[in-house]
């Protein structure tokens, strides 16, 4: 009898820590770690879960940046979705853009 093991690659990629506010950190692939580093990022909570963040000013306006939406590229009308549901673990491998409707029918439940 043969014993069937399902390994999950994102649970198993490398990854480094960014550290955020609040005492909480995000997962990113080594690739992008030191890219991603060059700012401060932060936590917030929305809608259950926190996400990394950061903020600048342009032309006067506050522009907040997701660390899952920059590291996807996720284009407008799209969502990126976190694979193992962990919405810290900003690894290319976990993040996967869906369009927004999609996402929202399938995942508002949560």
């Amino acid at each position: 009898m043969a014993l069937s093991l399902s390994v999950n690659p994102v649970e198993n990629a490398p990854y480094r820590v960014i550290v955020l506010t609040q005492g909480l950190f995000a997962k990113v692939d080594p690739k992008n770690f030191r890219h991603l580093s060059q700012w401060k990022w932060s936590a917030r909570k929305a809608q259950h879960k926190w996400y990394a963040i950061r903020k600048y000013r342009k032309a006067g306006r506050q522009i907040f940046v997701h660390m899952h939406r920059y590291i996807a590229k996720t284009p407008d009308g799209m969502i990126p979705h976190h694979i193992n549901e962990d919405s810290l673990d900003n690894r290319e491998l976990n993040l996967l853009n869906m369009p927004e409707f999609d996402h929202t029918k399938t995942y508002s439940y949560r």
